[in-house]
């Protein structure tokens, strides 16, 4: 099953990109980054599901988490503390 849900990702990934030749996780974490950077206040995780509604949801969790060990991306809590926001890091 998890096999199944790698390759549908990998050719959803391939046609909405133009280099074929960079892998399909570092793909999902460029349109992931991207998206984030086009908002100017953040984005939550849920407005990212949205945003990319092709992505399974556990490979936009998993590329969320691999940008934040990367440093690429910060996380601040919202006004209430329970929502995280996902910002462009300032490195």
């Amino acid at each position: 099953m998890i096999r199944r849900a790698r390759m549908s990702n990998r050719n959803i990934i391939k046609d909405s990109t133009d280099d074929v030749g960079i892998p399909a996780y570092q793909r999902t974490r460029n349109s992931i980054l991207e998206c984030i950077v086009t908002a100017e206040d953040g984005k939550t995780s849920g407005e990212i599901y949205e945003s990319l509604p092709n992505l399974d949801p556990r490979r936009v969790r998993e590329a969320l988490q691999s940008l934040k060990g990367m440093k690429l991306i910060k996380v601040e809590k919202c006004r209430c503390h329970s929502t995280p926001i996902y910002y462009k890091s300032d490195l």
